[in-house]
């Protein structure tokens, strides 16, 4: 066999073996984002959509901390524990400088729901207080299909927690 032929064939076998099961490349391309709420789910109604919105900006411009949602049909198979802080990088959430933002993320066919904070926030923020928002103002919800209500019961705990660190009044709230 001529080494260009081989060269071919080994160029085949490669492309072959990406797209089999297990390869890793069942994973979708992040999505674009679109702003401070992004639902590709359709999992929310457009008024509290609009709400969040409204208080993702007020923390924004009152405390420079970066607020994102995002909810998603299902991952491609992608694991979440990694998905989430990938799609944190790759948005650059927070990125302003001091690395301080939150992005809130379900996916709606995996039932999981996550929530990342860049390190500018890991003193105001801390795993366990993640842990309690996600189970005491948003899991409850979110296991009876009220998205909008649990989406937004964790924003507001979010906003409600940095507004007070940062010595702000948000009004949204």
């Amino acid at each position: 066999m001529r080494p260009f032929s081989s060269l071919i064939l080994l160029s085949l076998v490669a492309v072959i073996a990406a797209f089999l099961p297990g390869s890793g490349c069942t994973e979708s391309p992040f999505p674009k984002a679109s702003g401070p709420v992004n639902d590709f789910a359709d999992a929310m109604s457009a008024p509290y959509e609009k709400r969040i919105g409204r208080i993702a900006e007020e923390l924004r411009v009152k405390t420079g901390v970066e607020l994102v949602l995002v909810t998603m049909r299902d991952l491609g198979g992608a694991d979440p524990k990694e998905y989430v802080p990938r799609l944190y990088q790759a948005w650059a959430v927070g990125k302003n400088g001091k690395d301080r933002g939150v992005l809130i993320f379900l996916s709606r066919k995996e039932q999981t729901m996550r929530i990342h904070t860049g390190t500018g926030l890991k003193t105001v923020l801390s795993q366990r207080q993640i842990a309690e928002i996600q189970d005491r103002f948003v899991a409850p919800l979110l296991k009876q299909n009220d998205y909008d209500n649990g989406l937004l019961n964790g924003v507001v705990a979010i906003a409600k927690i940095i507004g007070k660190e940062s010595g702000v009044t948000l009004k949204e709230l």
